[in-house]
């Protein structure tokens, strides 16, 4: 099992973002395998965390302990929010659905799409459902 996070700033925002996470790296160290950073067009998906903006992103691969990263998780969430950080859909993360729904700037088109296409929620498990909601 591989446990994994990344979240995505504005490039502008970068070096304030790894600021932020050496200042919690006491937290980060014990549970963290390998961290990179990486730059990134902007793109025009609007579910992208990437989407119309130039972006640095920081990815975590975790140890294999949930319980131990999960709140390690929420506290680089936490040092994170000023920066507007976009997690990662395919990795772990803990931002509440009221967040996703302000950092994506099309996430209301995203929810018009899905009732239209997926009225009775056919394609929907509990996480996304409450996401959407």
């Amino acid at each position: 099992m591989e446990l994994q996070s990344e979240y995505h700033v504005r490039a502008a925002d970068g070096l304030a973002a790894i600021d932020a996470v050496a200042g919690i790296r006491e937290r980060v160290a014990p549970v963290l395998q390998v961290c990179e950073v990486r730059a990134i067009a902007p793109d025009e998906l609007w579910l992208s965390p990437n989407y119309r903006r130039e972006t640095v992103a920081l990815h975590f691969t975790w140890i294999a302990d949930t319980d131990a990263v999960l709140p390690v998780v929420g506290e680089l969430e936490r040092v994170l929010a000023p920066l507007d950080a976009r997690p990662h859909w395919g990795k772990i993360f803990t931002t509440s659905p009221e967040t996703i729904h302000e950092l994506w700037d099309r996430f209301a088109d995203f929810q018009d799409l899905v009732r239209r296409y997926d009225p009775v929620g056919t394609f929907r498990n509990t996480w996304l459902a409450d996401l959407l909601e």
